[in-house]
C-alpha cells in the first residue's frame, strides 16, 4: 500500500482517518511533504505525521533528500532539517519476524 499525501495542512487528519490502512497491509510506504509555510500556518510539525505512523506501525522513516539518515522523530522536524525548503518524508514498514 502506497498512501501519497500532499494536502496543504491535512496530511495529519488523513492519516488519523486512515489508521487501518497501514496497519492491516503487508508492507507500506508513505509520503508526506514537510513544508515549512504550511507548518507555520497550521501550527502542525511535520513530525506529528511520523510520531502517528510509528504509534500505528513500526516504520523507517527517512527525508528522500537525505535517504541514509534515519529521522528522529523526538524532535521537531525543523530543528533536524533547514527551514529553507520543502521536503518530502518518506515512511516504510519494517519486515518482522525474518
Amino acid at each position: 500500500v502506497v498512501l501519497k499525501l500532499d494536502l496543504e495542512g491535512g496530511e495529519l487528519a488523513a492519516l488519523r482517518g486512515a489508521t487501518t490502512t497501514p496497519s492491516r497491509a503487508e508492507r507500506f510506504l508513505s509520503l508526506v511533504e514537510a513544508h515549512p509555510k504550511v507548518a507555520r500556518r497550521t501550527g502542525v510539525d511535520p513530525m506529528e505525521n511520523a510520531r502517528l505512523l510509528r504509534k500505528i506501525r513500526p516504520c523507517r522513516i527517512v527525508v528522500a533528500e537525505r535517504p541514509e539518515v534515519e529521522v528522529d522523530t523526538d524532535r521537531p522536524f525543523f530543528e533536524l532539517f533547514p527551514p529553507n525548503r520543502v521536503y518530502n518524508m518518506v515512511a516504510c514498514s519494517r519486515e518482522t519476524g525474518g
